[in-house]
């Protein structure tokens, strides 16, 4: 039902995309919390296995945006006088600043 077609048909110039997505409300079907904690585990055992020759270690979807995402966090460093000009325009529109 994807369109993707077998693979035991001719190539041609033609690129065919074979993802389904499906998307479910796991809390029809299990607890959600015992779900999260059993796909967390899944990822750390697949996670574990040896890293091949060349790369830091074995990644699941998902694990390059976010050590990327978490790289971005330290990427931007501000001095106090530019923080301080921050929190005062926040101030002024009623945004919260974070504390850092």
């Amino acid at each position: 039902l994807t369109g993707q077609g077998a693979p035991a048909l001719p190539r041609s110039t033609r690129f065919y995309n074979g993802v389904l997505f499906i998307a479910l409300d796991i809390q029809k079907f299990r607890n959600v919390a015992e779900f999260l904690a059993e796909a967390r585990e899944y990822a750390d055992i697949v996670r574990a296995n040896p890293a091949r020759d060349g790369y830091d270690g074995v990644l699941i979807p998902g694990d390059p945006e976010r050590h990327s995402a978490a790289a971005r966090t330290e990427a931007i460093r501000l001095d106090d006088n530019t923080w301080l000009q921050i929190g005062e325009v926040a101030e002024r529109y009623g945004v919260a600043v974070p504390t850092i």
